[in-house]
């Protein structure tokens, strides 16, 4: 989900741009996603006391996934105004506070005792992850932002099957 965040960061004075947002305002559209980046990790916080990180994790990635298919189709359709591609995009990227406390911890559970090394690897590939996303990014250009919406959400489908195969609950065998 590194490759959302990363393709967003890097492509959005692009995208914004082409929705006619003039370059004074882009702080403040980028500002507000960073606040629901926190207020999604403030109530992530709240609601771990009722639900398990892997339930907030797996409604974390539908909702960003959700977010990122209806993004693709009002832009598809040539019917998404900024508001509906802000709100859209905003949703998505706060849905992304669900998504790294939750998979962090239950990656670093297994790894107690080798927590400093384990924190090392998954760091390395989640920054390669998005690095590869910045990168991808900037080679579709700027005419339209479908390439970078596409982008977004082929990282939002990828993580999520990865959450839901890495999250299911083994098969019981009786013997």
């Amino acid at each position: 989900m590194f490759g959302v965040l990363f393709s967003y960061i890097s492509s959005s004075p692009f995208v914004f741009k082409l929705y006619g947002v003039a370059e004074e305002y882009f702080g403040i559209l980028f500002a507000v996603n960073g606040i629901g980046l926190y207020l999604g990790g403030q109530s992530n916080a709240r609601l771990l006391r009722r639900f398990s990180e892997t339930r907030l994790l797996r409604c974390g990635a539908f909702v960003n996934l959700v977010a990122m298919l209806l993004l693709i189709l009002c832009v598809c359709l040539g019917q998404g105004s900024l508001v509906v591609f802000f709100v859209l995009l905003f949703i998505s990227l706060s849905s992304l506070s669900f998504i790294f406390p939750n998979a962090t911890a239950l990656a670093m559970r297994p790894f107690a005792l080798e927590a400093g090394s384990a924190s090392a690897t998954l760091g390395i590939f989640q920054f390669f992850v998005g690095a590869l996303g910045g990168a991808l990014a900037g080679v579709w250009g700027s005419e339209t932002a479908l390439p970078v919406v596409i982008q977004i959400a082929l990282f939002a489908f990828a993580g999520n099957f990865l959450i839901l195969f890495l999250t299911r609950k083994s098969p019981v065998h009786v013997a």
